[in-house]
């Protein structure tokens, strides 16, 4: 049992974390309770703006301004939701709901920084993440399959240590030469 359905996390200044808040209370999150009523949202990060607070509200969602330990919170709920309508690279919140083996909905924007195949249900809509969310929420099998497929891939392609080597042969002689004059 867990105490929220669905978790998004961000730094909630941030304007591309405020976006996905409001296309969360725009169409998202009514869409999800008019499919299965009683869902419980968690929206947590630092910084909340007071419009954020406002549609959080708005939503009958539960704000976490501030916690000590993603893992513990990410373990409260039963999936992570990452609605991000405008996002470049990586986006951290997908590793971290991965590495806490937590399934996942992400926007297109959200799963770009990633391989191709990325184990989180992918949703281009706010209609078919609402379906996404509902469909995982109802599928215990499902997501737990989504979750530690995400989990293993994310150990195998994303941790530090695999990158760590590359990242410090750039830095030495060699390996700034290279970096100063890629043509070489």
């Amino acid at each position: 049992e867990y105490r929220w359905d669905a978790l998004f996390v961000g730094t909630l200044d941030y304007p591309p974390n405020v976006a996905a808040v409001r296309a969360l209370s725009g169409e998202i999150w009514p869409a999800v309770r008019r499919l299965r009523p009683g869902s419980r949202l968690c929206v947590a990060g630092r910084r909340p703006t007071a419009e954020v607070a406002r549609l959080v509200d708005r939503m009958g969602a539960e704000l976490v301004p501030d916690f000590d330990n993603y893992r513990t919170l990410a373990g409260q709920a039963a999936l992570a939701i990452t609605p991000l309508p405008l996002a470049s690279g990586m986006q951290i919140k997908v590793l971290d709901a991965a590495a806490a083996g937590v399934p996942q909905v992400v926007s297109p924007a959200a799963a770009a920084g990633f391989a191709p195949g990325f184990p989180a249900r992918t949703a281009p809509t706010d209609t078919s993440f609402a379906e996404s969310v509902v469909a995982l929420l109802d599928d215990p099998v499902e997501s737990t399959r989504l979750a530690r497929t995400a989990s293993e891939q994310m150990r195998a392609r994303y941790t530090t240590e695999l990158w760590s080597p590359h990242i410090a042969a750039l830095l030495t002689a060699r390996g700034r030469a290279a970096w100063s004059d890629p043509l070489g």
